[in-house]
């Protein structure tokens, strides 16, 4: 897996200031995604909504994934999607979003690992984004785009 791109793209900066997404490569097989921003206000009722698209010749096509979870609910009541349990799981251990709403002040994710092995043994090659937008009361605040790219690895059979 190579990653192309790490983004913040900040819908609200007055609410949301100095964020810094970036990608540092470790080595030739790994690297680790880094968010690091600064919420302004107290968010008591966060949305989160993610997707995931592959690239098809010029542009990016919906894939698999389209989900739309209540963030506070997730920590409060322990429910939610098998998709939100599966993500907090791969970046809950690099990250200080482990309690229920509010959420205000430094929100981090930290040498969370962006390699293979994040993903299903069996999974398409190709080029894919992976978009999270986050909400607050139903408006959007931030997105945070992942792109990578998976190539075929030995030992680990991939779908072509």
């Amino acid at each position: 897996m190579r990653v192309l791109r790490t983004r913040c793209i900040v819908l609200d900066p007055t609410e949301i200031i100095n964020p810094n997404c970036r990608t540092e490569v470790v080595n030739r097989t790994y690297a680790a995604g880094h968010v690091y921003l600064f919420v302004t206000k107290p968010y008591y009722n966060v949305t989160l909504h993610f997707q995931l698209f592959k690239k098809t010749d010029v542009k990016y096509r919906p894939f698999l994934v389209n989900v739309k979870e209540d963030y506070c609910s997730f920590f409060k009541k322990n429910h939610g999607s098998v998709y939100m349990r599966l993500l907090y799981q791969m970046y809950g251990p690099y990250s200080n979003l482990n309690h229920s709403c509010p959420y205000e002040g430094e929100v981090i994710i930290k040498d969370f690992p962006m390699d293979a092995s994040i993903l299903p043994s069996i999974w398409p090659t190709g080029e894919y984004r992976f978009d999270a937008h986050i909400y607050n009361l139903d408006v959007k605040k931030i997105t945070i785009e992942f792109t990578f790219e998976l190539k075929e690895l030995r030992n680990r059979p991939i779908l072509k």
